[in-house]
Parts: structure tokens; C-alpha cells; sequence
């Protein structure tokens, strides 16, 4: 599986995206919002292939299969054959920013646990919010729990936390900890949710300018490298890239069009010569716009459950 696109460092940290649906099944990983990356997988380049597999045969049918394995060099992710016959090749990354990439791999390092009493909701802005948090997150929300205290930040201000970045972090509003109800008394039903911030944005009026948008991706160095491995393919029927991309990756208003809007764009879009399908996948929602058949389509996909 390639390595995501990374663009300027001066990006903003993603869209909202829980971890994680499933963490307490050793075997299977609802897969979605982020939890591509979920803590405990035994490789996640290889989860997120298998993934990637399952949404290619729900969007275009046939039968998908990992394809960048086993020694094949310079290979697409994902072979797909049809029951025409025909062969298929997709190939996926995902145009992140900088930040957003170093807020994911804060989080998702190991394991979030918590043998509390209450259940806690955590959105952290920073890479170095979250890794500061994760060295006192217990005793911070024992300590808080033992206190009657609903917030990490009335914590700090009864100069219970000492820990001076921290404090700067819950200052600035990098580290928001709060206890959203309270469960049972039993350790076992606690629960502990750890995410990065929600944007809000406007969303744009019409696709007036999603070609542009999509043509100045195209044309960067790493996707145009993707594009060439799909070129390269050899027998190959049919060739699909998939864009799985963040707020900042593309314009915010457009970005939040495809996410939230069900409605479909007007124009062809500009496809690099010898590709004929691509998928547009925001990474926070289940709403997936695709180029197929010579048309577009909207529709909210079923996020692949993957056995591990």
C-alpha cells in the first residue's frame, strides 16, 4: 500500500472522526471516520488494502483482491475482475495534510483505556496535546472522577494538573477532556472516546469549481506518480484511482459539498489520459462520489468489516 500524500505543513488538523467502533472485538474493525488506523491491527497497510478491496467490489462489483503483495513490484492496490471478464486495476491514497497525519498517529500509538467510572469524550488539536495527554490520562481522570469534576479544564484551573505543557494545551484549547454521562458503577461499562477537533465550513453552492480543483490535484508529483502505476499496469481493462482526502486537502467548501451534499456533479471530470473511474472518499463520512460508466454517483457506502 503507498504512503499518503502529504502536502503543506501549514494545514489545519482534520475533521471530526470518533476511535473507534468495534475496540472491544479482538477480531473484527468496523472500518470508517479514521479507523482505518486503529490501534492493534497487525499492519495497517495491509488493513487498509483488504478495505479499500471491500469498497471496490461494493461500488463496481466483481471480485477484488489485494494486489500490492507477494513481491509484485510497482503494483496497484487492488485487482478487480469481472464477471465480463474484464480486468481492473484501482489505486488509492489519501491527500492529507501534514498535521492531520501526525494528529492520527498521535492517537492511534496504543491503546485508549479506562477504568473509570464515567465516560469521557477527548478531542486533541496537537500531535504534542495528545502524546502529553496520553502519559497522565489516567491518573488526570481518576483525579477528576474522585473530585465530582466533569472537565480536565476546571481540573487545571483548581490547580490539580502540573504538568506545565498540559496546562498550556488545555489553555489553548489543544486538549478538550470532558465526562459526557455517567455510566454504571461497574469499571467495565467506562468508556473512553479520544478524536480530533470538527471543522465547520461552508459548503460551496455548486461544482463550478471541482474540475479545476481535481485538475491541480492531478498534476501534483504524488498523484501523478499513483496515475502512472495505473498506466503501467499491464492487461488491464479498466482503471480506477481513489482519492480518499481531509478538509484541507481540498477546497474546504467543495470538500464539504462531497461529504454532505447528495447531489451529483454536472461535468465530466478531468481524468489523466487512460484512467476511466475514480472515486472521491472524504475520510470523516461514509459518502462516497464516484466517476463510472461515464456518470457520477452519490451514495453512502457500507464500510467493509475486516477479520483479522
Amino acid at each position: 500500500m503507498t504512503e499518503p500524500t502529504k502536502l503543506d505543513d501549514d494545514f489545519v488538523v482534520p475533521a471530526s472522526g470518533a476511535n473507534r467502533r468495534g475496540q472491544d472485538d479482538d477480531k473484527l474493525v468496523h472500518v470508517g471516520q479514521r479507523e482505518l488506523h486503529r490501534v492493534g491491527l497487525p499492519d495497517n497497510n495491509e488493513i487498509d488494502a483488504r478495505v479499500v478491496a471491500g469498497i471496490a467490489e461494493e461500488l463496481f462489483g466483481g471480485k477484488a483482491q489485494v494486489w500490492d503483495c507477494q513481491g509484485r513490484q510497482k503494483a496497484p492496490d487492488v485487482r478487480l475482475d469481472f464477471d465480463d471478464e474484464r480486468v481492473g486495476m484501482l489505486e488509492h491514497t489519501r491527500c492529507v495534510s501534514s498535521a492531520s497525519m501526525a494528529l492520527e498517529s498521535a492517537i492511534g500509538r496504543s491503546e485508549w483505556s479506562f477504568d473509570g467510572r464515567f465516560n469521557w469524550i477527548v478531542t486533541v488539536r496537537t500531535a504534542e496535546a495528545c502524546d502529553r495527554f496520553r502519559v497522565s490520562y489516567q491518573k488526570t481522570l481518576h483525579a477528576c472522577e474522585n473530585a465530582g469534576l466533569t472537565s480536565v479544564r476546571r481540573a487545571a484551573e483548581l490547580d490539580m494538573i502540573s504538568d506545565t505543557v498540559l496546562l498550556r494545551a488545555i489553555a489553548e484549547g489543544d486538549l478538550v477532556a470532558t465526562s459526557w454521562s455517567s455510566s454504571s458503577d461497574s469499571a467495565d461499562n467506562s468508556y473512553l472516546l479520544v478524536q480530533p477537533p470538527g471543522h465547520s465550513v461552508a459548503m460551496a453552492a455548486d461544482w463550478s469549481t471541482l474540475n479545476e480543483m481535481l485538475a491541480a490535484a492531478f498534476a501534483t508529483p504524488l498523484i501523478s506518480e499513483h496515475v502512472e502505476k495505473l498506466r503501467a499496469a499491464p492487461e488491464t481493462d479498466w482503471r480506477c484511482l481513489m482519492i480518499e482526502f481531509d478538509l484541507e486537502a481540498f477546497d474546504q467548501g467543495i470538500a464539504a459539498k462531497l461529504t454532505y451534499d447528495d447531489e451529483t456533479p454536472v461535468d465530466p471530470p478531468p481524468l489523466p489520459e487512460g484512467i476511466d473511474a475514480l472515486v472521491l472518499m472524504p475520510v470523516w463520512s461514509r459518502q462516497v462520489t464516484y466517476w463510472s460508466d461515464n456518470r457520477w454517483t452519490t451514495r453512502i457506502i457500507d464500510y467493509p468489516v475486516v477479520e483479522i
